[in-house]
């Protein structure tokens, strides 16, 4: 099996953080890859430094300093509600998105992206505040890293039903169009 095959297959069982290191280093080949649930892609040849400190990162978020509890200062998320535009909820318990009769489970980074969507709704979200939200260590955080993210999210509601939630503000951000949702 390749890399991509058991990522997804991990991802079914376990939030546990994935790291994909490859030589394939094609823009679709990395955001398979994030699609399919890794939360970093890191081409080869690479530093071992960066590896560390992706690591490390990865670890500090899921399960040190930076992880969920009901009062995390990195996310503002309160774990016990659930956050909602009309007939759209956020399950902060669960990490699910349902709309009518369709859930859909995320992954942290899925759920931190369309929370910070939700909260900022109809206003635009620098890709500088998402790199915030999302990694604590923005330092070896590729800029395409946060397009891959913000694809992966745009897929999420395809699934729900909706295309062109999420607009983009070429060199500035992006924008949740809450007009959708009516």
């Amino acid at each position: 099996f390749d890399g991509f095959y058991v990522c997804r297959t991990i991802r079914k069982i376990s939030k546990t953080p994935i790291i994909i290191i490859s030589a394939r280093n094609g823009e679709m080949d990395q955001i398979l890859g994030m699609e399919l649930g890794a939360d970093d892609y890191i081409l080869k040849p690479f530093s071992f430094e960066i590896l560390i400190a992706k690591i490390k990162s990865s670890l500090r978020r899921i399960y040190g300093e930076y992880s969920e509890t009901p009062k995390n200062a990195n996310t503002n998320v309160n774990t016990n509600a659930n956050t909602n535009i009309n007939a759209l909820i956020l399950d902060h318990k669960g990490f699910k998105v349902t709309y009518l009769n369709k859930t859909i489970e995320l992954s942290k980074n899925e759920f931190k992206l369309i929370n910070l969507f939700i909260e900022n709704k109809d206003c635009i979200i620098e890709r500088e505040k998402i790199l915030e939200e999302l990694w604590d260590e923005n330092l070896f955080v590729d800029d395409n890293t946060i397009t891959v993210n913000v694809s992966r999210v745009k897929s999420r509601f395809m699934e729900l039903g909706f295309k062109d939630v999420i607009k983009t503000k070429r060199g500035v951000g992006y924008r949740l169009d809450s007009t959708v949702f009516d």
